[in-house]
């Protein structure tokens, strides 16, 4: 929903992008116990009958040398991988039945890169660094990681934007791997996406493509301090025919999903009409042992909202670009 910018992770530590590229690689490349590395698994596919053909051989030795920037790949250079194994007319080898199905061989490429082996560890680990706590197609659903005892535990699913099961060399590379709900990640399954059809929420910013906003009538009612069935209060995204938000509205039903809030809209902008009819004054005035409770304009609009009121901060609590854009049409916080 908001593009990732902040990498802060749950241990307090921030981190650039470089770093959490390294400190995964690396973390992918340490033979511990009985891991083996997905490098390993790859070498030791030059072996197996299905690869003996010059054309498999061909595309496993590419992953082998590519691993690492397969590994790092920014979202722009993960369409470039695709395109190159496509050029090389590696894609009818890794899949049959029109791409809707691995073949043989792309599940043993599947396997070597260890998607489901790394999902309860490895990338655990990756998503405490990144430290992502809400989903990252909707804002509705957290997307925690826990300590339960001395065990981390991922409560949210990866998404791959570009699906494992058509580009299997892609199901661990770091930019490929999207935190979300269960809800987005099973409705948008295996349906696939260029850059430019869809928000790619490492890459580019959905929250500036769109805002929730209500219809006029209820607007004009509720600023006027009028009571509004919410069955009259009609939840919309703006710029609906926009490619992007047509799409992600398309899987994750984000339009019909924040209609059911409509007792959040009606809560907010009677906070807002109370606030602009002297209640700023009396809370903006309150007093403790002769201290202010609020220390500003700013903290008063945070505790007012009940929620993150920069744009910064949409990721760290669900429903949050939903809250931020209906109290800025109501007047209760100011834009930012």
């Amino acid at each position: 929903m908001k593009k990732v910018e902040q990498l802060i992770g749950i241990d307090g530590v921030s981190r650039s992008w470089a770093e959490i590229e390294r400190r995964y690689y690396d973390s992918l490349s340490v033979v511990r116990g009985r891991y083996q590395p997905p490098i390993n698994r790859l070498n030791a596919l030059r072996a197996d009958p299905l690869f003996q053909r010059v054309i498999e051989r061909n595309m496993l030795n590419y992953f082998i040398q590519h691993f690492e920037r397969i590994i790092k790949a920014t979202p722009q250079s993960l369409h470039q991988i695709i395109q190159e194994v496509h050029d090389n007319h590696w894609q009818n080898v890794l899949t049959q039945m029109r791409n809707t199905r691995l073949s043989p061989v792309g599940t043993k490429i599947l396997n070597a890169f260890s998607y489901e082996r790394l999902r309860k560890s490895k990338l655990v680990s990756l998503a405490s660094y990144l430290n992502i706590k809400t989903c990252l197609y909707c804002n509705a659903q957290f997307t925690l990681v826990v300590h339960n005892g001395n065990e981390k535990l991922a409560k949210f699913q990866f998404d791959h934007f570009f699906p494992k099961n058509k580009y299997p060399y892609l199901s661990i590379s770091l930019y490929n791997l999207i935190p979300s709900c269960a809800s987005c990640n099973q409705s948008k399954s295996k349906t696939e996406f260029a850059l430019n059809e869809l928000v790619h929420p490492f890459y580019e910013d959905f929250h500036v493509l769109t805002q929730f906003e209500i219809n006029n009538t209820a607007h004009i009612k509720l600023l006027q301090g009028q009571l509004v069935p919410e069955n009259e209060i009609e939840v919309k995204l703006s710029n609906r025919n926009v490619l992007q938000v047509r799409n992600q509205n398309s899987f994750t039903a984000i339009e019909s999903i924040y209609k059911r809030h409509t007792d959040i809209v009606k809560e907010i902008y009677q906070k807002a009409y109370a606030y602009r009819n002297g209640g700023k004054e009396a809370l903006i005035n309150l007093e403790h042992d002769g201290q202010r409770l609020f220390a500003d304009e700013n903290e008063l609009e945070w505790m007012l909202l009940a929620n993150y009121k920069q744009a910064s901060d949409i990721n760290k609590r669900p429903l949050s670009k939903f809250m931020q854009d209906i109290a800025k049409q109501a007047g209760l916080i100011k834009i930012n």
